[in-house]
């Protein structure tokens, strides 16, 4: 019940729309997107250059389109497929049969192992501790689930149909996800483990012929892992798709864009290193998440466990626990691998261990109190876990756009932006969009032909990902989008995007024309567009800020989420008196007044900008700003005393009230 809770969530992937956009090409043309379809401009040899960096595997043809490898084709037609049968609620049922599924086939992994039920429980409750931040409708999930089924296929007993059953599952994931190297990973770790027993019999104990079950293993697994490099070839992209998850680490490597530490920023970084689930597991903002703790704990006992299953002459288990812990420590997006594969192989070690236990006459009370205890620790944990699920608590606390129900996340996803535009554009064509936005608008806006890049990172060249990354931190002015042609201009209200909005807003040529919580829509000031202007247009003035509060608090089940991204809104956009209304509304409720550190600092920031501004002006209410700053810095210090931007901004603002009082005295 916990981890199908946590399953049971609304759809916020930033990349669905790309994959529903390309997924609907196919059904409607038979054709897989492997192009620089639905980018404007387009990605030309003649503008990039021959000396372009191009992602892993792109290429252009000899026609000049650019090409990259489609490693996602499978998942997208039947995302696509499944959206035009039944919309959001066949996804969300989809995504809640897939951790369903990866729920059974660890169960299928305890069966065939042998190991006692007892430890099912706590084995599921880590999943959903742990892996429910990757619980989200992405070609991942597809491939998580035929990962699991692979290993739970190879445990215990080696047969044909399993065999069998194993291969087809890896031609199925080479085309749902580029995740397929793993699968592979299983076959050979256990073809190698049955190699190595059949060394250990012939030279060891000098067995002549082999044991007939480990001939018959040898044979199976051998050719199993045979298999393994034809299947990857059963791809539309051929036997270069063999090679694509290799170039793609290569690539991650080359970079140094996997496992950073700390935040990236600056001309010279590359912009995948930009991209949050390329940061390492247990980064410094990592450590105020329950699952960073758990996934700690659960690589810690995987050492011990990985040992006793290497003394147990459990090679293939050992090699496949160290595998995903590896995996794990490479990058945040992998940490549900340990969390679906390590709990079982550390049951196992676990269960192994109580047998020698057992060999030894010793007492077994200890065993059966121990599995007790466990068992009922683990219910107690999972019944409170579902309460703070199904109430909210869970992402109020993690300040999350998300509920526990189906649907979509609107404050995640730009519904409302995209049925505006489809509403009131005279014309469909390319728009400018930040990179987090882009799948979506190109999706769910008919109207929207095109953006300069999309979420598919891996298909996206690294000149134009830096452009749009600087386009929309200022690096760039906004006339670069009169450059590419681009008359209309959706944003996120993030700090990131701020040199764009706010150029936008300062730029007589444009006009906001729709503001939500999460978004803001910019068009060109064109006589197509004279129409939408004049019944839409938002200036600071005209802005009512109590109609946006109310829309916020009317979000469903995510008030204090969308006026948390609200404020953020304003703020980036330098409304800062709007904001502070906004803040103050998110701080008459008590439990963000108690725990939301990040409104009390943003509040301060508004106050010491309205309070510097008025002492400017010769007001010398701007002292009480200030003074007013100073308190609103101390409470998100109270909530996290080791906050340092409330410290610094602190600091200076004492500063302020020291200087502004010397001359005000």
């Amino acid at each position: 019940m916990f981890v199908l809770a946590l399953a049971r969530r609304p759809i916020t992937s930033v990349d669905l729309g790309y994959h529903l956009a390309y997924g609907e090409v196919f059904w409607q043309t038979g054709r897989i997107v492997d192009d620089d379809t639905f980018i404007a401009p387009p990605i030309t040899a003649e503008a990039f250059g021959p000396d372009a960096e191009l992602p892993p595997g792109a290429w252009f043809d000899q026609d000049g389109q650019y090409r990259f490898p489609n490693a996602n084709w499978l998942t997208q037609v039947i995302l696509a497929g499944l959206y035009r049968a039944g919309g959001f609620g066949v996804l969300n049922a989809t995504m809640l049969a897939l951790v369903a599924a990866i729920l059974a086939a660890q169960a299928a992994i305890v069966h065939r192992l042998k190991i006692p039920w007892a430890a099912l429980a706590p084995i599921w409750l880590v999943l959903g501790a742990v892996g429910e931040e990757r619980f989200d409708l992405r070609p991942e999930l597809f491939a998580f689930a035929c990962l699991t089924w692979q290993a739970a296929m190879l445990c215990g007993r080696t047969t044909w149909p399993r065999v069998a059953a194993f291969a087809a599952v890896q031609v199925l994931a080479v085309n749902l996800h580029s995740y397929w190297l793993l699968g592979a990973g299983v076959a050979l770790a256990f073809a190698a483990d049955a190699a190595l027993r059949a060394a250990w019999e012939r030279w060891m104990r000098k067995a002549r012929p082999l044991p007939p079950e480990l001939r018959r293993r040898l044979v199976l697994l051998g050719v199993l892992a045979a298999a393994m490099a034809p299947a990857a070839a059963i791809h539309p992209a051929g036997l270069s798709n063999a090679a694509y998850p290799l170039r793609t680490l290569a690539y991650l490597r080359a970079h140094d864009i996997a496992g950073r530490a700390g935040p990236a920023g600056g001309p010279a970084v590359h912009p995948w290193r930009t991209i949050g689930e390329f940061a390492a597991p247990f980064g410094p903002d990592m450590w105020e998440f329950p699952s960073t703790w758990i996934l700690a704990a659960l690589l810690i006992a995987a050492a011990p466990a990985a040992a006793a299953l290497l003394a147990c002459r459990r090679w293939a288990e050992a090699a496949v626990l160290a595998a995903a812990a590896l995996a794990a420590l490479s990058m945040r997006r992998n940490i549900i691998l340990p969390a679906i594969l390590a709990p079982p192989l550390i049951a196992l070690a676990v269960a192994l261990a109580a047998a020698w236990w057992r060999r030894r006459s010793w007492p077994a009370r200890p065993l059966a109190a121990a599995g007790l205890a466990t068992t009922a620790l683990a219910g107690v944990l999972a019944g409170a876990a579902v309460f703070t699920v199904a109430s909210g608590r869970l992402y109020r606390w993690q300040r999350r756009p998300m509920y526990f129900g189906g649907g979509v996340s609107r404050l995640a996803l730009p519904l409302g932006p995209a049925a505006f535009l489809d509403a009131h554009l005279p014309d469909a064509g390319p728009i400018h969009t930040d990179y987090s936005l882009s799948s979506s608008m190109v999706f769910f806006a008919d109207r929207v032909t095109a953006v300069p890049t999309l979420t598919n990172t891996w298909a996206t060249p690294r000149e134009r990902m830096d452009q749009v990354f600087q386009v929309s931190a200022g690096r760039l002015p906004p006339s670069t989008l009169d450059a590419w042609g681009l008359d209309v201009a959706v944003m996120q209200g993030r700090t990131n995007n701020q040199g764009l909005i706010r150029g936008l807003l300062a730029d007589d040529r444009w006009a906001l024309v729709r503001l939500e919580a999460r978004f803001c829509v910019f068009v060109r000031r064109t006589e197509a567009h004279a129409a939408l202007i004049a019944g839409h247009e938002i200036t600071r003035e005209s802005f009512d800020v109590g109609a946006f509060i109310a829309a916020c608090r009317d979000a469903r089940s995510t008030e204090l989420a969308a006026l948390f991204l609200g404020g953020g809104t304003l703020q980036a956009m330098g409304w800062d008196e709007a904001a502070l209304a906004v803040w103050d509304a998110l701080l008459n409720d008590a439990y963000a007044a108690g725990h939301f550190e990040e409104v009390w600092l943003n509040r301060g920031v508004c106050l010491t900008a309205r309070g510097e501004g008025r002492l400017n002006a010769g007001d010398r209410a701007g002292l009480d700003d200030l003074r007013a700053a100073d308190h609103a810095f101390q409470r998100a210090l109270a909530i996290r005393p080791d906050y340092d931007s409330a410290k610094r901004n602190l600091a200076l603002v004492r500063q302020e009230i020291r200087m502004a009082a010397a001359v005000l005295r």
